[in-house]
């Protein structure tokens, strides 16, 4: 399914926005991580013609983080940092209310976080293992 996101990015290239959004969102329609993950950041900063929408991002990078795999580890790691507000491309704080719909009863949205941070790193992502193996007081 990543054919989806490789030509969704090749009509990026060519600045034909129109067309790769409609490969990703005929990927994230099919369950490819990759489509999901860049619509996703595509609402959360405004790319693809898109207006700049935390309400339609989050719950395309919950899915993508969701479904992260060795392929594709890092929208477990963005979607972790997003919920910690320690993602630095995003202008404005995202709303802790949109994270909370997507946290288990008796958890928090550090918790979730840390576990989304964890499956990164199992995942190999190098990021979130440097991230996961830091100690406390940093």
């Amino acid at each position: 399914m990543r054919g989806f996101c490789r030509l969704g990015r090749d009509y990026e290239s060519f600045a034909d926005t129109k067309r790769a959004r409609s490969i990703f969102e005929r990927g994230a329609k099919a369950g490819d991580v990759s489509c999901l993950y860049r619509l996703g950041m595509a609402h959360l900063m405004g790319q693809l013609s898109f207006p700049v929408s935390h309400q339609n991002a989050i719950p395309l990078l919950h899915r993508a983080a969701q479904s992260s795999s060795l392929t594709v580890p890092q929208p477990a790691y963005v979607y972790a940092l997003l919920m910690l507000d320690d993602f630095a491309h995003v202008n404005a704080s995202i709303k802790r209310e949109l994270f909370e719909e997507y946290v288990p009863a008796g958890s928090t949205v550090e918790a979730e976080a840390q576990k989304n941070l964890e499956r990164a790193a199992y995942l190999h992502f190098a990021p979130a293992q440097y991230v996961v193996t830091l100690p406390a007081h940093f």
